[in-house]
């Protein structure tokens, strides 16, 4: 296990979208802290803030205010300079439907800068414990949703990151599958950090060791998975606007 670092912080985090007079509020001085070892779960209803929280922590889009980083040996190190490092899980899959997945990890491996023989052997590990293994030739436009969500995971988990990023709030419904979860809870359990955005109700949120509760964009709670005791009614939609698409971070 590489001693990566002690802990990932988010300091009064703030993302607007618009102008001053009508902008919205997606992210307002979000404070908390993920450390390695657990699954950081990042709950809240639709339009809470999760997606553009954890796209603020992939260095996909930057913060209005506010900031982000890890804990290395005593210094600060901005999430910008730790992209390589990082991994990214985000809704709709990782899947082109005209390529199979083996041929799509090999690809993103190569991107990684991944020899070939690292590549199969990666695949071949993460794939079993996905159950997997036995659908790699197979077309992607042919992958259920519970095996293109696994495949999103496989991918981002390729490079062996020390930070993992999961979006799961806007995936299929229908709960992760077990061996998603338990891939979670293995890449927690060897000491990296995972951070995981989930609907109130979701089997994520109940996965999570700690507990970031989220509504219209500020942070309500963080702590032990009782927090989650708080969402009661916040389990529905905040009926905000959604913000437009913002510009990704160059």
């Amino acid at each position: 296990m590489r001693d990566f670092g002690r802990m990932l912080e988010i300091q009064n985090l703030s993302v607007r979208f618009g102008d001053e007079r009508d902008a919205v509020h997606a992210l307002d001085g979000v404070s908390f802290r993920c450390l390695p070892g657990e699954i950081t779960g990042v709950v809240g209803a639709a339009g809470a803030g999760k997606t553009t929280l954890l796209r603020v922590l992939a260095g996909l889009l930057a913060p209005s205010s506010g900031r982000a980083f890890a804990q290395l040996a005593g210094e600060e190190v901005p999430l910008g300079q730790l992209r390589p490092r990082i991994g990214f899980v985000s809704p709709g899959g990782a899947l082109f439907d005209g390529l199979s997945p083996g041929e799509l990890f090999r690809y993103v491996g190569k991107l990684r800068g991944l020899s070939r023989p690292a590549i199969e052997a990666r695949v071949a590990d993460l794939a079993g414990r996905l159950a997997l293994d036995t659908a790699l030739s197979s077309r992607g436009d042919a992958f259920t949703p519970d095996r293109r969500r696994k495949a999103a995971l496989l991918a981002a988990l390729l490079h062996d990151p020390d930070i993992l990023l999961v979006d799961d709030s806007d995936a299929d419904p229908r709960p992760p599958a077990g061996e998603y979860l338990a891939l979670l809870r293995h890449t927690a359990d060897s000491g990296k950090i995972v951070v995981m955005a989930s609907r109130p109700s979701g089997d994520g949120a109940s996965a999570c060791d700690r507990a970031a509760l989220l509504h219209r964009g500020r942070l309500l709670a963080c702590g032990a998975p009782e927090v989650l005791a708080l969402t009661g009614d916040l389990a529905q939609p905040t009926g905000r606007p959604r913000p437009g698409r913002p510009q990704p971070v160059s």
